[in-house]
């Protein structure tokens, strides 16, 4: 299997790529480090560090037909994207990964998410909200995303699979862009108060990356004539994780390794400023069985953050 990851040093890319490489197939990673959590490439992975938008406009000859793109590239995190042009980032660089695909006759996997659900009123559906911010702008890219790769499978033909990933985490995760795993373990490992953004009863299923990449893979194990391959979209979440924000904090202050007792609720608009929003309060769950359905245990992807932020911190000193 010769497959081409986009955005392959993020935290889903480099886990698909990192558990690709275990199956022996053959990787090509396209990333312009913008958004990396990794820096490093594994021997036998060849890469492009430049956009997606740069590789597909300047195809390198003879070179690089995979069998599958995965097509992970896209601005991150409720922090990540402040500032970002996020819209205009997940049209080109979606648009791109098809034009690879369209040339290569391959099959493509895209990364939604599940914002395209909305953050005001989580239901069935994306509610765009009446005033403008960069996450409701990030959820309306999602969905382009979507709507883009489903034109491309009903156009073309070519296998296509949708991901919505719900929650996703990982030891590798990085609390620079907002994400509540890293920046929690880090607070409790240094023994700083575990902040909660107000109000603390938002509830949510955390993933582990590892079940999402593994569930990724094994998509392209079933033939093209599945249903999987036909761009309606597939949730990747672990409804049994789900827990409150407030809940999240206790258990990293709970944790072994935590140097903190302590947690806090703040506004988190006092810390990233006016633009940032907070998902709804409330609970933000898949409403049936996802078609990737996560297996790791919340406390364990709780230890594996908190052994992250514990060895981060040993190479800081």
């Amino acid at each position: 299997m010769r497959l081409m990851v986009t955005g392959g040093l993020g935290l889903i890319g480099s886990e698909v790529a990192d558990r690709a490489a275990e199956r022996g197939w053959t990787l090509h990673i396209v990333d312009d480090r913008s958004g990396n959590v990794v820096d490093h490439i594994e021997r036998g992975w060849t890469h492009d560090f430049v956009s997606v938008e740069h590789f597909a406009a300047n195809w390198p000859h003879g070179q690089h037909h995979p069998d599958v793109i995965v097509h992970c590239a896209a601005p991150v995190g409720p922090v990540g994207i402040l500032g970002r042009r996020v819209l205009d980032e997940c049209y080109t660089s979606t648009q791109a990964a098809i034009a690879i695909a369209r040339r290569c006759n391959a099959r493509l996997v895209a990364l939604s998410s599940s914002e395209v659900y909305g953050t005001v009123h989580p239901g069935g559906s994306l509610v765009v909200p009446d005033d403008w911010s960069h996450r409701s702008e990030y959820a309306v890219g999602k969905v382009v995303t979507e709507q883009l790769a489903r034109r491309h499978h009903a156009e073309s033909g070519l296998p296509t699979a949708v991901i919505r990933p719900w929650n996703v985490t990982g030891p590798r995760q990085a609390a620079s862009k907002g994400f509540v795993f890293p920046r929690m373990a880090e607070q409790a490992a240094a023994g700083r108060p575990v902040t909660v953004y107000r109000p603390g009863t938002q509830r949510r299923a955390f993933m582990a990356v590892r079940d999402i990449a593994e569930g990724i893979l094994d998509l392209l194990d079933l033939p093209d004539a599945d249903s999987a391959w036909t761009g309606q979209p597939i949730d990747a979440a672990s409804p049994d994780n789900a827990v409150t924000m407030t809940g999240l904090a206790r258990m990293f202050v709970e944790h072994p390794l935590s140097l903190s007792r302590e947690r806090t609720s703040i506004d988190p608009r006092a810390e990233h400023g006016a633009s940032f929003r907070e998902a709804a309060a409330g609970s933000k769950l898949p409403t049936a069985l996802p078609g990737i359905c996560g297996h790791t245990p919340i406390d364990v992807m709780v230890d594996a953050a908190m052994l992250a932020a514990a060895d981060r911190m040993k190479l800081a000193a």
